[in-house]
């Protein structure tokens, strides 16, 4: 009897040990599961967290790119109102100061060990980890789409014309393009931009504008098109018949920060083929050869210049001239900025528009005299006789029309346009 009672005994008890051995597995293996999960969780917060600290090292390198290009669009305008006049028609060399893209750190080829060395003491003492590239770009090298709501009869029509041409060429040049909108209309789509920007209600041809929009429910204080100048280019997703294709053949040609026409001297391949169908590929190489090389007679420095120089190639310009084309040659003060900072694996990039008011007042003022002297036929101020032009030297007699010479900037270059992405 005592020796079942015995084996009894130690028989629970090995069952008993055997559910303790069981509850020690599976505690175990929770233990682990939960170890593993923080470990997890804390090792997804930690690459977040790197991750955050790497994008914001990115952007604040882009915002380094861009605040010294203002500083070297600001060092620019300083010379050239200083020096400009002394250059005598060769303002184009000070472009350097702005045009040449930059770096951080610095990359010079054919630097010297010596330059080399200093170069790299100052990346060291910067201590700055991050790198950036940055780019200035013309703005008024690009087609104005306010143009349209300018109210001058020829830059309008000149304005059209262009975009039209914009089109026009993307047919030639793109062939699935040219197979979706070889019979579209475009002229339609260009009276939508127009009617967008031009005031009051009666569109182009006289139709509602407002018929081909809905309408906001306050309406009242805010409707569609809106009868003003485009803020963003982005608005042009909202205009009648917009599409994305369209948006991509105008949004790196035109501008909505311009000066009321082209600047010849710093518009790529693209405009400068939309200013007239005779300019082909051939003659725009020779117009960028001319401008890009003093010994060929560097930029154009007037209408006659840039009308001559086509015509020696085979151009007939006489519909151009008839236009009155909307072409300027005067050095550039409106800038486009494109900074783009990296850090380890992120890309920041910020893109800024600077925006000089005086040389656009001078504009505009230029086409409000035009303007007069079409409706009464005569020469007219286009101020006061009492207020003088921004932009004139000191000294200079009340009412005189404005020039190309502006004053030296007194300030930080005005930010019109911000974007990050």
């Amino acid at each position: 009897m005592a020796a079942k009672l015995l084996t009894k005994f130690l028989s629970h008890l090995h069952n008993r040990r055997g559910i303790a051995m069981l509850i020690a597995i599976f505690a175990m293996i929770l233990t682990i599961t939960i170890a593993v999960e923080v470990s997890y969780e804390t090792s997804v917060g930690y690459i977040q967290s790197a991750q955050e600290i790497n994008r914001l090292k990115a952007y604040y390198a882009a915002e380094s790119g861009i605040e010294i290009s203002l500083f070297r669009i600001f060092l620019y305008r300083k010379v050239l109102a200083q020096y400009g006049q002394q250059l005598s028609g060769q303002q184009s060399l000070l472009d350097e100061i702005w045009q040449l893209p930059f770096s951080w750190p610095p990359m010079m080829p054919h630097m010297s060990k010596s330059i080399r060395d200093d170069v790299n003491s100052v990346v060291k003492d910067s201590m700055m980890d991050a790198q950036y590239s940055v780019t200035i770009e013309s703005e008024s090298g690009r087609i104005d789409l306010n143009s349209l709501g300018s109210g001058n009869a020829a830059l309008i029509a000149a304005t059209r014309a262009q975009l039209l041409q914009l089109f026009q060429n993307s047919i030639k040049s793109d062939r699935a393009f040219k197979k979706k909108y070889r019979d579209y209309n475009f002229n339609d789509l260009i009276d939508n931009i127009q009617d967008w920007v031009s005031p009051g209600n009666v569109g182009v041809g006289g139709r509602d504008k407002q018929s081909m929009y809905k309408q906001p429910e306050d309406a009242h204080n805010y409707h569609l098109p809106p009868d003003a100048p485009f803020k963003t280019l982005g608005e042009l997703h909202m205009v009648a018949g917009m599409k994305d294709d369209f948006y991509n053949v105008l949004k790196d040609r035109v501008t909505v920060y311009g000066d009321m026409g082209i600047n010849v001297n710093y518009a790529d391949a693209a405009v400068l083929k939309a200013l007239d169908p005779q300019i082909t590929d051939a003659i725009v190489k020779k117009i960028e050869d001319r401008r890009d090389n003093q010994q060929l007679g560097g930029p154009f420095q007037n209408m006659q210049d840039f009308y001559s120089f086509l015509q020696g190639l085979g151009v007939n310009t006489a519909v151009m001239e008839r236009n009155q084309m909307p072409l300027l040659f005067n050095p550039e003060y409106n800038f486009r900025i494109t900074s783009i900072g990296t850090f380890r694996n992120v890309e920041r990039t910020i893109t800024a528009v600077t925006f000089d008011m005086d040389s656009v007042a001078s504009r505009e003022a230029a086409i409000l005299n035009q303007n007069v002297q079409q409706a009464t036929g005569q020469p007219q101020n286009a101020l006061p006789p009492n207020q003088t032009m921004p932009g004139q030297p000191p000294g200079t007699p009340p009412g005189t029309p404005p020039t190309n010479q502006l004053p030296p900037p007194t300030g930080r270059p005005r930010i019109v346009m911000w974007d990050e992405s």
